[in-house]
């Protein structure tokens, strides 16, 4: 859908109050399609993310059907903290959450992600969260 289009807008008039993230495939005006998320605030979209790394390997063929985005960056948001959003296989690559503005830790920065997977292992779990806690640094508590 197009960053116009009514259902769009819909959704972001229900985020009155409230942050929602929505991910979509979003046409550009020049008519090329993205993996997107937006970041939906008190009625309107605050920030759009076009996926940055399109997969071509296993079951994925991204890059033949989709174009690639080309900026990551945090907007300010009602929460008090700059935001910025990530698709899927964006976070698999080491630089996104070490680049701007996630160079150092930032109390006031969040990098949000936005994912889905096609399949779990070979017993049906999705099982990524120790491999998504390492990437980010995060030990638990």
């Amino acid at each position: 859908m197009r960053l116009d289009d009514p259902r769009l807008a819909t959704l972001a008039s229900a985020a009155t109050g409230m942050s929602v993230i929505v991910s979509f495939v979003e046409e550009s005006g020049d008519h090329r399609l993205f993996i997107a998320a937006a970041l939906l605030e008190d009625g309107r979209i605050a920030h759009v993310h076009r996926k940055l790394y399109l997969p071509t390997y296993a079951c994925f063929d991204e890059r033949r059907f989709f174009a690639a985005g080309d900026l990551l960056r945090a907007v300010p948001s009602r929460l008090g903290v700059g935001v910025g959003l990530a698709v899927c296989e964006d976070f698999w690559h080491l630089d996104v959450p070490q680049i701007s503005p996630w160079t150092a830790p930032d109390p006031r920065q969040r990098l949000v992600l936005a994912r889905a997977r096609p399949r779990g292992d070979e017993r049906g779990r999705a099982g990524d969260g120790d491999v998504w806690r390492n990437l980010i640094g995060h030990t638990p508590s």
